[in-house]
């Protein structure tokens, strides 16, 4: 499963990278795109159902208004 999650305006693409690794050890690709930061989401087969479930989690804590934007 693979998709991008836009990110809200009040983060800058090194303070999401920070928060993300250095609080909480996640390292994913964050991306400027057409003056939006996203954040691209690659859930693999080896990935386990505790990493996605603590994945979601931060998301949920840190962006309580971000959107879905694509799915694939």
């Amino acid at each position: 499963m693979m998709g991008v999650i836009e990110v809200p305006q009040k983060y800058s693409f090194p303070e999401l990278k920070s928060l993300l690794y250095d609080k909480y050890k996640i390292e994913v690709p964050v991306i400027k795109w057409k003056d939006k930061l996203m954040i691209r989401i690659s859930i693999q087969i080896f990935n386990t159902e505790e990493e996605v479930e603590y994945f979601l989690k931060v998301l949920k804590e840190i962006f309580k208004t971000a959107v879905l934007t694509q799915l694939i």
